[in-house]
């Protein structure tokens, strides 16, 4: 009796099941899709600035007020 009666629940839940799966696996791929973004942003905004970093010159700032002499 409890095997037939949980085997006609699932039957009758199955759609709202695979449902639920499917909109479960979406928010995970799109969480992970949005890290993944996220990053890339990171890394790209790091790669500005290090690529900024290498125009200054640091032999005029030494020459600045307050720079090593």
């Amino acid at each position: 009796p409890v095997a037939a009666a949980l085997s006609q629940y699932l039957s009758t839940r199955q759609s709202d099941l695979k449902a639920m799966a499917e909109r479960i696996q979406a928010a995970v791929l799109g969480a992970a899709k949005a890290t993944n973004e996220y990053m890339a942003g990171d890394l790209d905004a790091a790669k500005h600035a290090q690529d900024a970093a290498k125009a200054v010159r640091l032999d005029l700032l030494k020459d600045a007020p307050g720079g090593h002499k």
